[in-house]
């Protein structure tokens, strides 16, 4: 069960790093218009915004990921594996 757990672990990483990647790329496309015209007097309430939504993403992320791989990895190994053991 602990080498599933690393593996669930190392999925996680490639996943929230990509996560990251995306989500970085993503929140100055979206908020061009505000960008090209306010950035030069509000760009620390940008910065402060994207990092508290990506901050509660990822959180909400990581939480859900691990519930449902937790859940996966219990299930196949007390179940599953249970019963191919007799």
């Amino acid at each position: 069960m602990k080498s599933a757990f690393k593996q669930s672990l190392k999925i996680f990483k490639c996943l929230a790093f990509l996560f990251s990647i995306v989500y970085w790329i993503y929140m100055p496309i979206d908020d061009y218009y505000f960008i090209k015209n306010y950035w030069s007097t509000h760009w620390k309430q940008y910065i402060e915004t994207w990092s508290l939504y990506y901050m509660i993403f990822l959180l909400g992320f990581a939480f859900y990921y691990w519930l449902f791989a937790s859940i996966l990895i219990l299930v196949y190994f007390k179940i599953f594996k249970r019963k191919s053991t007799f």
